[in-house]
């Protein structure tokens, strides 16, 4: 056997190998620590996700009648239709266990979520037009 036919079966072998390899890997990328560690805190999650259609990346306490609802709000970026934040929040509640109500329209002024959180407590999130 040549050299040359040696080299092209090591190359082949070696080849095969890898291709065996890559297939009976899972496929998926090994996940980041942080990413892995999901804060315990619902609200917490929810600040991060409306960040993405909001001003700032903490909510303001709101005033609510009843004392034992969670009120919070926000004020909605101005380069974001009402309707696109309306989908974005209403799925960021469905994505972190809110169970979401109903959603009110308040004229020239933004939205309000009534809902309830995983434990059961009644709560509305707001979100303000930021040109009031």
């Amino acid at each position: 056997m040549r050299f040359t036919e040696a080299a092209l079966l090591l190359l082949i072998l070696s080849g095969m190998t890898g291709l065996v390899s890559v297939m009976s890997s899972s496929g998926h990328p090994p996940e980041r620590e942080e990413a892995l560690s999901e804060s315990p805190d619902p609200l917490e999650s929810l600040e991060r996700d409306f960040a993405a259609v909001c001003f700032g990346d903490r909510f303001r306490t709101g005033y609510s009648a009843a004392g034992d609802t969670l009120v919070r709000s926000m004020d909605v970026l101005s380069s974001v239709p009402l309707q696109v934040a309306n989908l974005h929040i209403t799925r960021a509640l469905r994505q972190h266990g809110f169970s979401h109500e109903v959603t009110l329209r308040v004229p020239d002024l933004g939205l309000s979520f009534i809902c309830t959180t995983p434990d059961g407590r009644p709560a509305r999130f707001e979100l303000w037009n930021a040109e009031r």
